[in-house]
């Protein structure tokens, strides 16, 4: 069998570790009441509850409360790699003792797969009537490893201790003294660590490492799977039969609804955008007075363009390039399997070449990226193409993607996020404020999408981005909106804000906005999408000046489309696509955006 060293040095290097959280929780007595139960000080390491083991990573991830519908906040590929790479600092060898896990791992493909260590049925060596032995075993064991003591004296000392106790007992000890004789013989070191593995905390280790279900014969797959002597003898029959369905259909139940709330999660980030998007566009650049010449009632659904002075040619629902580069960013990613910059920009490019006759009419491209995809496309230079003036906020819509994909669940993850967000929006916004906009943006999403409660998202990503001279009035905002959000009205959020193209505007309202809704999409949306622009005496002389294609760039406020679509990006990552009526996800390319989304996770 492969030492726990080479297993974690072959096992998914670019993932970052938790090393350091492991290594606390092995060297802690992380469950009094278990350690209690172990035999006269010898436990140096046990627990019982596997909720309570679980709930303690939850909480260093931030998530207070323990449920199926938080147990995402626990990345199963880090923490599995993380785990055994700390193993793999106490220079021992691994036997995973597991309890219904095993008929978890009869349906997902098994962690055997990788050679990661020795399976063992926890019910082999657990008497009948009581657990303290076991889990007294398991302490043994990792005492040895700790003392750098030969695991066999340790337990042969252990196993004379049966001498004394009842014959179901005696048994115990037989079993596990076979157990015993099995890992020395299988393994190369006399250091053994003992890993039980619960469900749940199974579970939550597996469940997003790409686990996979079987088809046919799932017993033979998996007898297959796990070709280790010592596994086949207990595989055998001798001393339990494997099962093929899980203990209870409630488990199957819970991991099916915790990937469908993911899923949702993530699909309604992306469409919520969309619907947005689509939902605001006729009212965007478009000042109070002349929104009832075309919209008598404002947005109250996806509009009837045939009477709109500027987008008269496109349909109810159909959105504009703010959810068109979302998409591309999306299918980047699912493509490239990963952030790629000059292939993303290379996308940009050919996307931007494709625009045939007037981009700005066709779906609205805004000045910026205009002028930055043009200048990519003559110079083909990454990192000179993006503006290093602008205040836009339009590259915070392409970056929704990027926030479902790299869904920060611990520090490094959220790292990776905060680097793929900055060097994308970079490409056409290359300012200090459309960054900070576009990485507050992203880490929101992605927290909501693994369930981080509203306000703690909001929060989280401004400490993350950090106070500088330079993104000071959007931060200085974006409090605004978290301390008035209960208090004050969203018309009042609009004088305030402002319902601008500019980040330090666009990105303030919309939190406020989602704050004040966090739960009801339409609502949300609909609010975002009527905050028509400035309609003071002073902006409507300057607007008569210009032509209806400047006024729709020009004009101060109105960014109902890029607001609302944001918006819908919050409340769909919080409360998943189930929760968005059906009349509103009729958007443009619905269908493909869904599986876009599903394909991110």
């Amino acid at each position: 069998m492969a030492s726990t060293k080479k297993i974690a040095a072959t096992y998914s290097p670019k993932l970052d570790l938790m090393a350091a959280h492991i290594k606390d929780f092995l060297q802690s007595n992380h469950n009094q009441q278990t350690t209690a139960r172990a035999h006269k000080g010898i436990a140096d390491f046990c627990y019982n509850n596997s909720d309570q083991f679980t709930a303690s990573f939850l909480r260093q991830v931030g998530v207070d409360e323990l449920s199926w519908d938080n147990l995402g906040a626990i990345p199963g590929e880090e923490l599995l790699r993380s785990f055994y790479e700390q193993l793999a600092k106490l220079d021992g060898e691994c036997v995973f003792l597991l309890k219904d896990t095993q008929h978890a791992l009869e349906k997902y493909q098994a962690i055997t797969d990788k050679g990661f260590g020795i399976l063992v049925n926890r019910s082999f060596l657990q008497r009948d009537g009581g657990e303290d032995d076991y889990f007294t075993l398991v302490s043994l064991v990792y005492q040895s490893v700790k003392e750098s003591r030969d695991v066999a004296t340790l337990l042969d000392a252990y196993f004379a201790h049966f001498d004394r106790l009842t014959k179901n007992d005696r048994h115990f000890a037989s079993k596990a003294k076979e157990v015993a004789e099995y890992v020395r013989a299988h393994t190369k070191s006399n250091a053994v660590v003992f890993v039980d593995l619960g469900f749940q905390f199974t579970f939550s280790l597996f469940c997003q490492a790409a686990i996979k279900k079987y088809s046919g014969n799932i017993s033979a797959d998996f007898y297959s799977l796990t070709a280790y002597p010592w596994l086949q003898k207990l595989f055998d029959g001798k001393y339990f039969s494997p099962r093929n369905e899980f203990a209870l259909d409630a488990e199957l139940q819970a991991i099916e609804r915790y990937r469908k709330i993911i899923s949702d999660r993530s699909v309604g980030a992306l469409l919520g955008f969309a619907i947005g998007d689509a939902l605001g566009f006729p009212a965007a650049g478009i000042n109070a007075t002349d929104i009832p010449k075309f919209l008598p009632n404002g947005i109250t659904g996806f509009s009837d363009n045939s009477k709109h002075p500027y987008f008269s040619h496109l349909k109810a629902g159909q959105y504009t390039d703010n959810t068109s580069m979302l998409v591309l960013s999306a299918e980047h990613l699912v493509e490239s399997g990963g952030f790629d910059v000059q292939k993303y920009a290379d996308k940009l490019s050919r996307w931007y070449k494709q625009l045939q006759g007037n981009p700005l009419r066709e779906r609205w491209l805004g000045p910026t990226a205009t002028n930055a995809l043009k200048k990519l496309v003559a110079i083909g230079d990454v990192g000179s193409s993006g503006s290093k003036t602008t205040q836009s906020c339009s590259a915070i819509y392409r970056v929704v993607p990027f926030s479902i994909y790299y869904r920060p669940f611990r520090r490094a993850l959220r790292e990776k996020l905060v680097l793929v967000t900055e060097s994308s929006t970079a490409i056409t916004h290359n300012s200090v404020i459309s960054k900070t906009g576009a990485i507050i943006s992203a880490l929101i999403i992605g927290d909501l999408v693994n369930g981080v409660l509203p306000l703690t998202a909001v929060e989280a990503a401004c400490k993350v981005v950090g106070r500088t001279n330079e993104n000071g009035l959007l931060l200085d905002k974006i409090d605004d909106a978290m301390d008035n959000y209960k208090s004050n009205s969203i018309e009042w959020a609009r004088k305030h804000f402002g319902t601008g193209s500019p980040v330090y505007q666009m990105l303030p309202l919309a939190i406020f906005i989602f704050l004040q809704y966090p739960e009801d999409f339409e609502k949300a949306v609909l609010e975002a999408a009527n905050s028509y622009r400035d309609d003071t005496p002073e902006e409507q002389a300057r607007m008569e000046k210009l032509t209806w294609e400047q006024q729709l760039l020009e004009a101060k406020g109105g960014n109902t489309d890029g607001i609302a679509g944001l918006v819908g990006a919050f409340v769909g990552a919080h409360i998943g696509i189930g929760s968005i009526p059906q009349e509103l996800r009729e958007v443009e390319n619905a269908d493909e955006i869904i599986k876009l989304g599903e394909k991110l996770i």
